[in-house]
């Protein structure tokens, strides 16, 4: 079994690091600035009969780079939803034919899907009507 600690070398992280060697763990031992004190650590493990290692690595650093790269995703993605509510904004919805509007399907500020019908027009401009009738009456 194999366990890694980090803060390994001092204060709570080295009482872990030596509980689990004695549960039998080879352990590595993490430290940022305590070098010495890890190397002592690992002396004491292996003294227990376990195999160690120290393991230098400053987590805060690939914390705050994490954190840094996952803001600029957020920018990035508030500068695409102002982008979209600048078109929504700007996005005008015309009439194939001048009408009144009769009935409304969607709600102001509802979104829709290309092709869906937003509402119901009567053309006010051309009226056609067809009518059969007997050619006695046509006469």
């Amino acid at each position: 079994m194999r366990a890694l600690v980090t803060g390994g070398a001092i204060r709570l992280g080295h009482d872990i690091s030596l509980y689990l060697a004695g549960q039998g763990y080879d352990v590595a031992v993490h430290y940022a600035t305590s070098a010495d004190e890890a190397r002592s650590t690992v002396s004491e493990i292996e003294a227990m009969g376990q195999k160690s290692v120290s393991l230098r690595a400053d987590l805060l650093d690939e914390a705050q780079s994490q954190l840094d790269m996952t803001r600029q995703e957020i920018k990035r993605a508030e500068v695409a939803i102002a982008q979209i509510k600048r078109r929504i904004r700007q996005t005008e919805v015309l009439a194939p034919f001048p009408g009144i509007v009769v009935e409304r399907v969607v709600q102001t500020g509802e979104f829709v899907n290309r092709g869906a019908q937003v509402a119901r027009l009567v053309d006010t401009e051309h009226r056609e009507i067809r009518a059969q009738a007997p050619l006695s009456v046509a006469g």
